[in-house]
Parts: structure tokens; sequence; C-alpha cells
């Protein structure tokens, strides 16, 4: 006997099996976060990239590999899970095989006291089948979908700790080697031509000699021979240098800016959020906050990126992601708004 029509299947039956695949489909969504938190920090876009066109099964087999390697204990349950994470893909696995028979098999459009005939092409041959059996397996499903979710919470809440430290870490260093540097001009008492040449301007023009020679340049003043024009833009942290032959190479770092206070309105549990611009590469880190997917958490630093940096049309930095090219204190020649938060 063939199936009936689709538009003609049991309404329980065709309930039943969509719970198996929406629930399947979550677990697989948990499994990329799971393996998102385990890579961080590599950015959430390139982890979808990497990881997203795996099957289940392959996502959850490098998941215990990752946490293998880095000593996270897969033989017993973390934080509110109900086994632990061995275990847990070692049923998730065995579900596979019963959500694949649920989900591709054809069903007949007659129930009987709960039961219902399945057919699949590999077997013509129906076998009957209960209801609550296809329910059963969206059960199980579901409790691993719940074990998944609590590793995340577990893992995020480690994994968010140990990188706000180092974003710590870093930023301490960062600040260490920049006084460092101002120690540098104060032994060659020239850290007061700056002092001045920054007050009285916000893009301050140099000529850069060879071995540490440099002078300030006035707007109308040239490099003489051997110099080459410096161009430093203390609103958004740029540097241009101009070559002999014309062409510009651009740099910039706008050091680690506190948005804690702008991250708040958009999770009010956020404990902290640095962000910050180092040539063409935008980073943000953030400590606390509510559990994001992969897709959240690139949307929440677009987000903020615009926010705190405004937008611009300039195209000097066209060969950056579109994520980053609509953020107008991250260019040369363009400030942060009136909103931006204090480096």
């Amino acid at each position: 006997m063939l199936p009936g029509n689709s538009s003609e299947v049991n309404g329980d039956v065709a309930s039943a099996v969509g719970a198996v695949a929406m629930t399947d489909a979550a677990c697989d969504e948990a499994l990329l976060e799971v393996l998102r938190v385990l890579l961080t920090p590599l950015p959430v876009e390139r982890v979808r990239i990497l990881l997203a066109s795996d099957s289940g099964s392959n996502k959850a087999s490098k998941m215990l590999k990752l946490m293998k390697v880095m000593g996270v204990p897969i033989d017993e349950p973390l934080g509110n899970m109900g086994r632990p994470s061995k275990q847990l893909i070692s049923d998730f696995n065995t579900l596979k095989a019963a959500r694949d028979l649920a989900v591709h098999s054809f069903y007949d459009i007659e129930v009987n006291d709960g039961s219902v005939s399945r057919f699949r092409s590999r077997n013509p041959e129906p076998v009957s089948v209960q209801i609550k059996e296809i329910m059963a397996v969206a059960d199980n499903l579901s409790q691993c979908l719940s074990d998944f979710i609590a590793l995340i919470e577990h893992l995020e809440t480690v994994a968010a700790c140990d990188y706000g430290n180092k974003a710590d870490i870093d930023r301490y260093l960062d600040d260490g080697r920049m006084l460092l540097t101002v120690a540098h001009l104060m032994d060659r008492n020239r850290l007061h031509e700056l002092e001045y040449a920054f007050e009285e301007n916000v893009l301050v023009r140099l000529g850069m000699g060879p071995q540490m020679q440099w002078r300030i340049l006035s707007e109308v003043d040239e490099p003489v021979e051997q110099e080459l024009l410096l161009e430093l833009n203390r609103s958004n942290g740029s540097i241009i240098l101009t070559l002999a032959n014309g062409q510009t190479v651009t740099y910039g770092d706008t050091w680690w800016r506190d948005i804690t206070s702008i991250a708040r309105e958009s999770d009010p549990k956020m404990d902290a959020a640095l962000i910050r611009r180092i040539g063409y590469n935008v980073q943000f880190a953030f400590r606390g906050g509510r559990i994001l997917t992969a897709l959240d958490s690139a949307e929440l630093k677009r987000d903020l990126t615009q926010r705190v940096f405004g937008r611009s049309e300039s195209d000097l930095w066209e060969h950056l992601p579109k994520s980053v090219t609509d953020v107008e204190g991250f260019r040369p020649n363009t400030g942060p708004k009136n909103n931006s938060a204090d480096a």
C-alpha cells in the first residue's frame, strides 16, 4: 500500500514527526554553540564557516575531541548537566538513527488505536508504529538539548572568565608599552613638542627620518629629502604613512575602549564589554550576560561598533568586511560620535 498524499497526512503524525525534526535541528544548533565556546576567542563567523555544514555526528565527535585536548572533563556532568558529555554524545548518536527513521519515512493517512503504518523506499513493506513512539524520540532529543544548553552555560562561564582575564592582561600590557614610549620621548626631551601639537590639532603631521628622527610639520610644510610624511589622528587612532612614491600605508589602534554602559542597554546583565580596532581588525570582548548564539554574538558586535563609532561613507578601508566598513570611528579622518566611550 502506498502512502497517502502529503496534504492528507494525519495531524497527530505530522505533529510528532515535526517535533522530532525541530528538536533535532535545535540540538544541531546547540552543538555548534558548544564548539563556538570551545574555540573561543576564534571569531564566531569563522567557526560557523568551518563547522556549520558538518553533520550532527561530526560536530559531536569534534566536541569530544576538543574537550579532551583542552582538559575539559567528559566523564562527569558539568554544571547543570544530567549526564557526562561522553554519555550525552553516545545517547545523541543513538537517537540519530531513530530520528532519521522518523523524518525520512512515509506514513499512511489512517491511524488505528494510536498506530500508523510507516514506509521506507529501501524497505517497501509497511511497519506499524505507535505515534507515542515517535514522540518519545522527540522527548529524548529534548533531554539531549537540555544537557547541551547546560554544557554551553558552563563552558560559556569558564570561557568568558578566561577570555576576559586575557583581555585585561593584554590591556595592561598595551598600556605599559604606551607608557614606555612616553618614557622614551621624555628621555629625548621631545614629549612637550607632541603635547603642544596635539593640544592645537586633532591631526598631527610629522616628517619622519631614519633612526627615530622626526619633526612636527605645519599644514603647509612638506617632508624634506630622506623624510616620509606620517599623519597621526588622535580622534580615531589612525596612522597614515606616505611613502616616497606617493603611496600610503594605513594603520591604527584605538586601544581598548570600555563600552560596558552601552552594551548593558542591549543586555543589562553584561559585566564588562571592550572594543578595539588594530589596523584592519575589530576586536570585541565581553564578560557575563546572556548566552548568545553565533549569529547573535556577531550581530551584537556589529550593533555596538555602529553605536560607538557611527557610520561613514569613506571608502579608504573598502577592503574591510562590511560589518566593519560602516564604522566611522574606525576610518582615517573621522572621529567618534558624542556617544562614544572613553578609551
